[in-house]
């Protein structure tokens, strides 16, 4: 590649800025200055980690997660009931992490991300800001996007640690232009035709490579040089036709065949377009900088320029067959399926209009888009699409679609796609083949969503309903409903009939391959103990739990966020205030995902009483009322409870007045009736809290 001035600059001054924001059109060279500085810093020993992002990252789940993937985080696979009850971790947790992750790297870092614009998530701006202004000043980046990127810019450059490139400095002058047209072109061209392309280009480096591959194949360049209008858009589309134009038939149809692919490899190609002499022709196309971008260091995955791919596609529509089409993404689908790279796999089936390919493919991965913290809002977006083409899916399809909704918190949604899979099953056809355990599988999940959805009594009736069905269930089904139950008989207060269940599913739990099961032991008793007013004995528990949890899991597991926020109310309610700030702390960064409420009720009575009045780093009402919202009703209504005892301890009397007119306490009190609230009030810790704050009011 050609050394640029600013990347020259960049490569001699003595010390970098914090973050290199470079931003410009598509086809400015950005990628290409950032893998010129990224090979440089490596050469140099230094420590550089490389994002490339690209048009499936569109939300920070996945920016978060690609970050996770560069910079060798572990990621661990697990049963979809463990995965809910530790959660899917909160954008603000996730950022926690990389943050967290960043500043333990000794030494210098740089981090690259390519193509920030892929991401159009709200919350990128979020994201980046705690990358720049969380992170220790021995953590840079350089990253690029083709619009604006969503930081504060104003505050970096306040403190001085922003560079930033626009379009402006990587617009090549007559000398880069020179330098990539190369010797024997420039030769050709002579200085005044090389100052030419330049002009007429304005220094857009896509549109200089492009008129490299025309006029390199023109037995008169200086003749084709005439063809060149002064716009970008002129020049694009001129250039475009050319490239294709000046190749054989065979190469064209190559490359608007390789359009119809995101990624590409040389075998790849062999087999989706049916050809011999795939790698001689990527490797034409490399030595032609046709727009062909190695996406690894050993050179076996690749991809189309974007703006080539863009032109490219359009083109295969106009001279490529529907059924040629067609054959290239039925072959690539198949492809991917061997390969078991199932997202793009079902992607190409879809785009072939394949929807009973698409089917039986995500049959076949439906557990690991969403067991295996794969992509579950694309695995849901599937599902409803081939519901609406009336296309069957499978079992093993409509049971994880269900997992999928519980994810994401539609509990209703969840409700109504079970009672649809127990009808479909009880109504299957003689004979028919279904997953192994199905049955049971279905009964398990409507336990989960009861427990999940506050819908507590249901869940034991669900439980005891099972018990009786499969008494000779699997180790972890056993293990799970011993813990629903015995949580949900601690919420009752049936304290002895929580330990004796809590015994006898002990020895299950332990027995089963999982680094958290000492973890939900240690948890529920301390839960237990903290319900019948045992604090010392269940911070004990906690505290001693928690410290091996956080050994075998890491800092950043659910579990341990959960244990922590209980160990935070029994050190409030033992005066540890310092202790219980720490526990609160390290457990609110999980909160969103605690995924049982009477847990997280635990923590934000905690918060409560830490409560000064005025919201602080550690305790905002507004982020607890918004953590609350992401959980059935019952939880909103405990913080709303625990709020109002607050406010008449710090004297604020009217305030506390307010809150109570707004969730209908005053009506209550005045008629001595639960009213529209019994639902919620059902369970006795909550009815207990509601007449509790009654009686201080």
């Amino acid at each position: 590649p050609v050394r640029t001035r600013v990347c020259a600059e960049l490569l001699t001054q003595p010390k970098r800025p914090k973050v290199i924001n470079v931003v410009a059109p598509i086809g400015y060279g950005k990628t290409v200055l950032m893998v010129q500085l990224y090979a440089h810093l490596r050469e140099a020993g230094h420590d550089a980690h490389w994002i490339g992002l690209d048009e499936r990252d569109v939300n920070v789940d996945r920016v978060l997660a690609a970050l996770l993937d560069g910079l060798a985080a572990e990621r661990s696979v697990v049963d979809p009931t463990q995965a809910l009850m530790r959660g899917d971790e909160p954008i603000e947790r996730r950022i926690d992490v990389v943050v967290n992750v960043l500043s333990t790297l000794p030494g210098e870092v740089t981090v690259f991300i390519d193509n920030l614009n892929s991401c159009t998530d709200e919350t990128l701006g979020q994201m980046l800001n705690a990358l720049v202004f969380r992170t220790p000043a021995t953590v840079n980046f350089i990253w690029s996007s083709t619009s604006e990127i969503p930081f504060n810019a104003a505050r970096a450059k306040l403190e001085g640690i922003v560079r930033q490139i626009g379009f402006g400095e990587l617009s090549l002058d007559a000398r880069e232009t020179g330098d990539l047209l190369g010797v024997d072109l420039g030769r050709d061209l002579g200085s005044a035709g090389v100052n030419a392309v330049q002009l007429r280009t304005e220094g857009w480096p896509a549109a200089v490579r492009m008129a490299q591959i025309v006029l390199s194949a023109s037995e008169r360049p200086l003749a084709a040089l005439d063809a060149f209008s002064g716009s970008d858009e002129d020049i694009s589309a001129l250039l475009n036709r050319q490239v294709l134009v000046r190749f054989s038939p065979e190469l064209r149809d190559f490359l608007m065949c390789l359009s119809l692919l995101r990624t590409f490899g040389v075998a790849m190609c062999r087999y989706v377009m049916g050809t011999d002499d795939a790698r001689d022709r990527l490797d034409f196309l490399l030595k032609r900088n046709a727009f062909v971008v190695p996406l690894d260091r050993n050179r076996k995955r690749y991809r189309l320029h974007s703006l080539f791919r863009e032109y490219l596609a359009g083109e295969a529509a106009l001279q490529l067959s529907s059924a040629r089409r067609k054959q290239v993404l039925v072959r690539a689908s198949e492809w991917c399926e061997q390969a078991a790279e199932w997202h793009d796999a079902i992607a190409y089936a879809l785009a072939a209009d394949e929807l009973t390919t698409a089917a039986r493919l995500m049959e076949r991965s439906a557990h690991v888009f969403v067991r295996e913290n794969g992509d579950i809002q694309q695995f849901v977006a599937w599902v409803d699409l081939l519901r609406s083409t009336r296309t069957p899916i499978g079992w093993e399809s409509q049971y994880w679609y269900v997992w999928a909704l519980v994810f994401q918190r539609r509990f209703e949604s969840s409700l109504q796609n079970h009672r649809l899979l127990v009808e479909q099953f009880a109504s299957r056809a003689p004979g028919e083949v279904f997953p192994p355990e199905l049955g049971q599988r279905i009964q398990h999940l409507r336990i989960c969503i009861d427990y999940f959805a506050d819908r507590l009594d249901d869940a034991q009736h669900g439980v005891d309903a099972w018990r009786i069905e499969h008494p000779a269930g699997s180790a972890y089904g056993v293990g799970s409903i011993g813990c629903i139950l015995s949580l949900c008989q601690a919420f009752y207060f049936q304290f002895e009939q929580a330990w004796k269940t809590m015994r006898a599913a002990q020895p299950v739990l332990l027995g089963i391959d999982g680094a958290d099961m000492v973890g939900w032991i240690s948890l529920i008793h301390a839960v237990i103990m903290t319900y019948e007013g045992d604090y010392q004995h269940a911070l004990d528990e906690l505290s001693s739990g928690l410290a091996e949890a956080r050994q075998r899991l890491g800092e950043n597991a659910v579990l341990c966020g959960t244990m922590a926020l209980v160990g935070a109310h029994c050190a409030t309610e033992m005066g540890e205030t310092e202790q219980a700030r720490e526990l609160l702390a390290f457990g609110m960064r999980t909160a969103r995902n605690t995924s049982t409420l009477d847990l997280l009720a635990c923590g934000f009575d905690a918060a409560l009483q830490l409560w000064s009045g005025r919201d602080d780093e550690l305790v905002s009402i507004a982020r607890l009322r918004d953590v609350a919202a992401a959980y059935p009703p019952r939880l909103a209504l405990m913080l709303s409870c625990q709020l109002i005892q607050r406010l008449l301890r710090l004297d604020r009397t009217p305030d506390a007045l307010a809150e109570a007119e707004r969730i209908g306490l005053l009506a209550s009190c005045d008629e001595g009736a639960e009213g529209s609230r019994s639902e919620e009030l059902a369970v006795p810790r909550a009815r207990d809290l509601w007449w509790a704050t009654a009686i201080d009011l």
